[in-house]
């Protein structure tokens, strides 16, 4: 049975995009392909069908990540297909929980910050895209910071959850 992990930020074209292409990559990389499937979602459907922004694509893009999702609003189905849904913040938290059909399927949502052992002082993973007169090295550390969370717990993220 493969295994499903949705990450989930505001308008699925910085954080949740940059946290997908990510874990792709270390799935590819470890060969997991058959057992593993990432998607990412946002809250707002504003930017459904649109790719990644284009500073964090670049950002990203340094660090050897391709970034081709398109943005995509969160549904109450996503529920029922992922195993795993990561959220960026807490009013994304907040916003998903309320999609969730039953109280039992809260148990499948995490905040990305579980997973961050550098930061321990972070109660969420900011968001690079506002201001949007840009903030480059904000995306910049948002990239890598993705890159290093989910390497240094992929065996949390890889471990079947059933």
């Amino acid at each position: 049975m493969k295994q499903k992990i949705l990450f989930v930020c505001l308008g699925n074209i910085c954080r949740s995009p940059a946290a997908h292409g990510v874990m792709e990559s270390i799935v590819a990389r470890e060969g997991l392909q058959d057992q593993i499937t990432i998607d990412s979602a946002g809250t707002y459907g504003g930017h459904s069908g649109d790719l990644p922004d284009s500073r964090m694509r670049s950002a990203a893009s340094r660090r050897g990540y391709n970034l081709t999702h398109r943005a995509r609003r969160i549904t109450e189905e996503d529920f029922y297909r992922f195993d795993m849904i990561v959220v960026m913040d807490d009013m994304n938290y907040e916003n998903v929980s309320r999609l969730a059909p039953e109280r039992k399927y809260l148990d499948k949502m995490h905040r990305f910050v579980e997973f961050c052992r550098n930061h321990p002082q972070w109660s969420y993973a900011h968001n690079t895209c506002f201001p949007r007169s840009g903030n480059k090295r904000r995306q910049e550390e948002q990239s890598q910071l993705c890159a290093q969370k989910l390497s240094s717990h992929r065996t949390i993220f890889l471990r079947p959850h059933y």
